[in-house]
């Protein structure tokens, strides 16, 4: 059974005798739909007493019986987020079909495209499954506030079955700074990653010219390079195409050149700029 109603696009349901809210935290404790703030962990607690009104308000009666009959609220899903702001909305774009191309362990990856080609979301997902672990996404297309490329968004999304699932109250004592450094470990791996064709001809010459990697190794991959500027990822959708492009990825070079920008994006450094960010005053936000 599900609610028709959603204040504040709180969604409630019950599913297998269990009675389950989620949503974003902040509108559940504002009651505002537009309300996309990030709250601290210990609010959490708070939110659990909310989401008890708002199965009140819907159900039209008391929750009766209290807290001896009503067990305590478990949080399912808890995301993390950290926001890169760009002056100029290129270096977003670029940031975004930068970490399109990364290829963390153990993450399938899917990046979304807006009608122009840039890209405006990009999931990486377990394995053995179709559950999203962490996104980067341009917030300030989502939310209507910037233009693309403004503001860019990395969440991490944990989610917690029934048998590890968190109490709201320990919520609070989580190191979310440790939590979100599991999250960023894998993409912090590369230094830079060319994005564009010319970048991307520059570092593969200059790798060869460091002995890095042979001169003909480089002269192959800027001919691959220059198939996708002239021709798009079509050419090489074969077992061939894509170990070349396989190629191109471990070297730090993005198989997307046909970037509308000549960008190298420290993508590494981004992040662990963004790990070092997270102090005593961490946010989150509960589903």
């Amino acid at each position: 059974m599900t609610f028709d109603e959603k204040p504040a696009g709180i969604v409630c349901a019950v599913i297998n005798g269990v009675l389950r809210v989620e949503g974003r935290l902040d509108p559940l404790l504002t009651g505002e739909r537009a309300s996309w703030g990030l709250r601290p962990a210990s609010d959490v607690y708070l939110g659990e007493q909310a989401a008890r009104r708002v199965v009140e308000q819907l159900a039209g009666v008391p929750m009766h019986g209290g807290r001896d009959y009503f067990s305590d609220g478990e949080v399912a899903r808890l995301d993390l987020a950290h926001e890169f702001e760009f002056e100029d909305p290129a270096d977003g774009l670029a940031f975004l079909a930068t970490v399109g191309s990364l290829l963390p362990s153990r993450r399938k990856v899917n990046a979304w495209r807006a009608s122009d080609g840039t890209v405006q979301t990009v999931y990486f997902r377990s394995l053995k499954g179709a559950a999203v672990l962490e996104r980067f996404y341009d917030k300030g297309v989502e939310s209507g506030s910037h233009p693309a490329g403004h503001r860019v968004r990395f969440e991490v999304q944990r989610r917690y079955p029934k048998n590890r699932a968190l109490v709201p109250r320990g919520v609070a004592a989580l190191n979310l700074r440790e939590v979100y450094g599991e999250a960023v470990a894998p993409y912090t791996t590369r230094e830079a990653v060319a994005v564009g064709r010319d970048q991307a001809e520059e570092r593969l010459f200059a790798m060869a010219a460091s002995g890095a990697i042979s001169m003909a190794k480089a002269e192959r991959l800027i001919g691959t390079c220059s198939g996708l500027s002239r021709y798009g990822r079509g050419i090489y959708a074969d077992s061939s195409g894509r170990r070349r492009l396989a190629e191109l990825r471990s070297l730090g070079i993005s198989p997307e050149a046909v970037a509308p920008v000549e960008r190298v994006v420290p993508v590494g450094r981004f992040l662990r700029e963004s790990l070092a960010s997270w102090g005593p005053s961490e946010h989150a936000k509960s589903r």
